[in-house]
């Protein structure tokens, strides 16, 4: 046991917690459960690529085909596609002289650089939307809100509101110049307002992304923090019991968290988190295929 309370206290493994730096000394604690960064990074970069670079590759189930269609037009891989093809078109028909050589063939490469601008746009209107739907299902499945409260993230539908707005008016006002273009001057202009265009609303979507973004991070955060707290609850209770009755009680309670904790996908153990070999408990909370990783 001195030995343990040694190795707990006293050395420390590489990706563990250093839980107590700020006050004293004999305070401290190191987690027995640490952090594989390297695991950690290759985890990030494996997701990062799969999602934005390669999401045809996400999905090998093939009754998947449409979610994986999906993924390959929200990447941002896709999307850049899209705006270089607008600029080149843009480019290529002005630098071309088609205007006045071949009038029929600028005009209807001018509808075709507006549709791709306009299929661009809905692109990212429904990537919005559909991120925050994303991200607003697992945080009301582990989340309680009564029906009157006031927190129930309505708020928020307005930012995506005014944004889809906004979206869907740059859609109605790129067609409106393209009209105004060809009936007054010429549909070069459309070079300028289509590309400006994208640029407007690749910016409000980062924008509206990082803000959902942010938001989710800060509510999970402290989603697993309220689990914790909860956690450390329960050990200060344990110091507290008197007599059977409230012993027993006290493990129903116990057992109730553990079964309701390992019920929770939201809590899932990742798999570059792992436990000290000689720390490894002999119960586990996990379900089955979902062992705690030891070394």
């Amino acid at each position: 046991m001195e030995n343990q309370v040694h190795l707990m206290n006293e050395c420390p493994v590489d990706g563990c917690l250093v839980l107590g730096r700020k006050g004293p000394s004999y305070s401290m604690y190191n987690t027995r459960y640490y952090v594989n960064r390297k695991e950690q990074r290759q985890h990030a970069s494996r997701t990062y690529l799969l999602d934005e670079c390669l999401p045809c590759y996400k999905y090998e189930n093939q009754s998947a085909v449409a979610r994986a269609l999906w993924s390959v037009l929200r990447s941002e891989s896709f999307l850049f596609l899209m705006q270089t093809l607008v600029l080149s078109i843009g480019v290529s028909k002005e630098c071309l002289d088609l205007r006045h050589r071949y009038p029929g063939v600028h005009f209807y490469q001018t509808v075709l650089e507006t549709a791709i601008t306009c299929l661009h746009i809905c692109i990212r209107l429904m990537v919005v939307w559909m991120e925050f739907h994303a991200i607003k299902k697992p945080l009301a499945e582990v989340g309680y809100v009564e029906a009157d409260s006031s927190v129930r993230g309505k708020y928020l539908y307005k930012y995506l509101l005014g944004y889809v707005v906004l979206g869907i008016s740059t859609v109605l006002i790129s067609w409106i110049l393209f009209a105004i273009f060809h009936g007054t001057t010429h549909l070069g202009w459309t070079l300028l307002t289509n590309n400006l265009f994208i640029v407007a609303n690749t910016a409000t979507a980062s924008l509206m992304k990082t803000r959902l973004a942010l938001l989710y991070f800060e509510v999970r955060e402290d989603d697993h923090k309220v689990a914790l707290f909860e956690t450390v609850l329960l050990l200060r209770e344990s110091f507290l019991l008197r007599g059977d009755e409230e012993r027993q009680d006290y493990l129903n309670r116990v057992e109730r968290f553990l079964t309701a904790f390992k019920n929770t996908p939201y809590f899932i153990q990742p798999e570059h988190i792992h436990v000290l070999m000689e720390y490894v408990p002999d119960w586990n909370i996990y379900k089955s295929g979902e062992q705690i990783t030891v070394v």
